[in-house]
């Protein structure tokens, strides 16, 4: 069944504007499976995030190297992991209330924490 939409100014021209049902388009309708596809895509944007920052952190062509430049440059690399899991292991207790207060009670069970 088609709709036709006619509007009509007449205050000075007339002005007619006629669309089919192709041409209206339907609006998505909230359901509740709306927070679980934007969790999915929030944790496919992450995840993407987390591994092209990985891969840039981590690959890389090195020469032939000798046995004490190749030791010392895998402390750089564990050095570099270290740091990129430090750093999304921070901003998880930073944005996450729950996990600040379960941090907090283990250091707090540690000794750590004084507050």
């Amino acid at each position: 069944m088609s709709h036709v939409i006619v509007k009509f100014h007449l205050i000075l021209s007339v002005h007619v504007q006629v669309a089919s049902e192709g041409a209206v388009m339907q609006l998505a309708q909230p359901d509740f499976s709306m927070p679980y596809n934007v969790c999915c895509l929030t944790s496919t944007v992450l995840a993407v995030y987390l591994g092209a920052m990985l891969n840039a952190v981590l690959r890389r062509q090195a020469p032939q190297l000798s046995e004490g430049q190749a030791a010392a440059a895998g402390r750089a690399r564990k050095f570099r992991v270290a740091a990129v899991l430090l750093a999304f292991g921070g901003a998880a207790v930073y944005l996450d209330p729950g996990l600040q207060s379960s941090l907090r009670k283990k250091l707090q069970g540690l000794g750590l924490a004084s507050i």
